[in-house]
């Protein structure tokens, strides 16, 4: 859903899978992911991550693609402790093969101090396709002890002018904190009618383990 870093932070993710909006970008394969973030007192935040991406490097049998997502945004109260936020991302993919694949974004988005939150994500030229995509996303989280968080969450992905199908997607996860250390286990699914359009690894039923470790 929404990122929520610390300032500065380093962090380092191993993980089984990597997921958005329900589509595997690695296809089932396990993966490592970095990134280096910063907020500031005024709420400005911004920062660098680094991934792996199968799904487009699949459609013409390359190697795996890295993934370079560079973003920058503002989180601000507004309520009783609650927060919003907006911010805008910029996807390049290293490499001539891949640059037609690069997209923007913008994502705003929500958070109550009961746990609630809500997100809109807008894309431009996903998957390379020049045209536009919209993704809505509410989920909700509350601590089943000091270190064990419980999440739920539901999105919608409106990528009718792009596949001409729009799609379901949920999850449910546990996420245990070990000092800078944090294991999670999630459970990811989508509805079946977007197994039609992408390959069979990337869509339905996931489970995904990670661990993240913060360096600083």
């Amino acid at each position: 859903m929404l990122p929520a870093f610390a300032q500065p932070a380093l962090h380092i993710i191993g993980s089984s899978d990597r997921v958005a909006q329900g589509i595997s970008q690695t296809l089932g394969d396990p993966t490592i992911q970095a990134g280096l973030s910063y907020s500031g007192p005024s709420g400005v935040y911004g920062g660098l991550w680094l991934a792996e991406n199968s799904l487009i490097s699949a459609r013409s049998n390359q190697e795996p693609a890295t993934e370079i997502n560079t973003f920058l945004g503002l989180e601000k109260p507004f309520f009783d402790g609650a927060t919003w936020s907006a911010h805008i991302s910029r996807y390049t993919y290293a490499g001539n093969s891949f640059s037609a694949y690069d997209y923007s974004e913008i994502l705003f988005g929500a958070n109550w101090n009961n746990g609630v939150s809500i997100a809109l994500g807008l894309t431009d030229n996903l998957y390379h396709s020049d045209s536009n995509s919209a993704y809505y996303e509410a989920a909700y989280d509350t601590a089943l002890s000091q270190s064990l968080i419980f999440n739920v969450g539901l999105g919608w992905h409106d990528v009718e002018q792009i596949v001409h199908e729009s799609y379901w997607y949920w999850n449910i996860s546990l996420t245990k904190s070990l000092g800078p250390i944090a294991l999670d286990i999630s459970y990811i699914d989508t509805s079946d009618n977007i197994n039609r359009i992408f390959d069979a690894r990337a869509t339905g039923p996931h489970w995904l383990t990670s661990i993240v470790v913060k360096l600083f």
